[in-house]
């Protein structure tokens, strides 16, 4: 098959696909590329899976019926948006009723789609010499072979961090005894091939990264950005701090805890912040139970949740937002009588 994409010299036209078992993971690469005036990219996935910004580069590929698919995108305007996650799907529909993604999707040399997607029919004729796998630490082995065999890889670039969570692995103990929590990156690893570490970190205050250094990569990593360029977003609040909250963890009947003192000062501290001038979209919570997220949630949505900055924040579990990035992360521990989850080494790493 004669690829139409364009040739340097003598070198061969290719195809890239971005690949990981969460959209979160696909559309952060997507956002960075877009960040860095990159737009020559289609996003396969179903609407409502698909980050706002990245809505007017997708194929929405949830159903093979085109009508379906644009009921779903106006179905999604009715709902509670911004008025700028408005304006990304009036854009997605636009593209839609044009047929523009569709047709960019076998001439553009980006591809963006979780592992789930890429059996979808729209991708049947596509060939992706270069596979990158992103967060693959979080993959089961067989669910990374999908964009590797389907697509006949030549190249395959894993990207991940073995320090940090392993798949989540549903069912039962057979599943666990019989290595289905080993990933391809670790099989590979096991082999002999020897990992790169990316050791500049950029994300973090040197404050922050500090710690992860010290107690997960053995003083390995460096800092690409200094203290002035992470300083202080509010004079009022330190780059890292500690808040004592005199509450009692509750246990719910899933076995999942909550603490609801530590919930309404969590609740406070997000007010604080927006009241301060903090757009909710620079906020992410982070808990380590469930029972506790769905408790924030409720708090949130009881508050004047019409505000839209108060709509923009993230509340999730740590598996959840494992590959997300904010501005400021506030985390709810929720035990008190015990250490609970904050002894996993991997998840305190996230």
């Amino acid at each position: 098959e004669k690829s139409e994409a364009p040739t340097v010299g003598n070198a061969r036209p290719w195809k890239l696909l971005i690949s990981s078992s969460t959209n979160v993971a696909v559309d952060r690469v997507l956002l960075g590329l877009l960040g860095l005036g990159f737009e020559k990219f289609v996003r396969v996935g179903s609407v409502r899976k698909i980050a706002k910004p990245i809505l007017p580069y997708s194929l929405h590929a949830g159903s093979e019926n085109e009508n379906e698919q644009l009921k779903e995108l106006h179905a999604l305007m009715k709902e509670d948006l911004t008025p700028v996650e408005k304006v990304y799907v009036r854009k997605s529909i636009e593209q839609h009723k044009l047929g523009t993604n569709k047709t960019l999707l076998k001439q553009v040399r980006v591809v963006g789609a979780t592992c789930a997607a890429c059996p979808f029919p729209c991708m049947n004729e596509l060939k992706f010499p270069v596979v990158v796998l992103d967060e693959c630490s979080q993959i089961t082995e067989p669910a990374s072979l999908l964009p590797i065999a389907r697509f006949e890889c030549e190249k395959l670039i894993l990207v991940g961090d073995p320090k940090q969570l392993p798949p989540t692995v549903q069912g039962s103990d057979a599943a666990h005894e019989n290595g289905l929590e080993q990933t391809l990156f670790d099989r590979l690893c096991l082999m002999g091939h020897k990992p790169v570490l990316l050791r500049t970190q950029y994300r973090c205050h040197p404050a922050i990264s500090a710690i992860a250094n010290d107690l997960f990569y053995e003083g390995n990593l460096i800092n690409g950005v200094s203290e002035t360029e992470r300083s202080p977003l509010l004079e009022w609040l330190p780059t890292l701090c500690f808040y004592n909250v005199k509450g009692l963890e509750q246990i719910e009947r899933d076995n999942s805890f909550h603490n609801v003192a530590e919930a309404a000062f969590t609740l406070k501290l997000i007010q604080s912040l927006i009241a301060s001038g903090i757009s909710g979209s620079l906020i992410g919570v982070i808990t380590l139970y469930k029972s506790q997220m769905y408790k924030l949630c409720h708090l949130l949505s009881a508050v004047d949740f019409d505000h839209p900055h108060l709509k923009a924040v993230q509340v999730s579990t740590v598996d959840a937002f494992q590959g997300a990035e904010k501005e400021i992360i506030i985390l709810s521990c929720v035990r008190t009588r015990q250490v609970g989850f904050i002894d996993s080494e991997k998840r305190m790493n996230v």
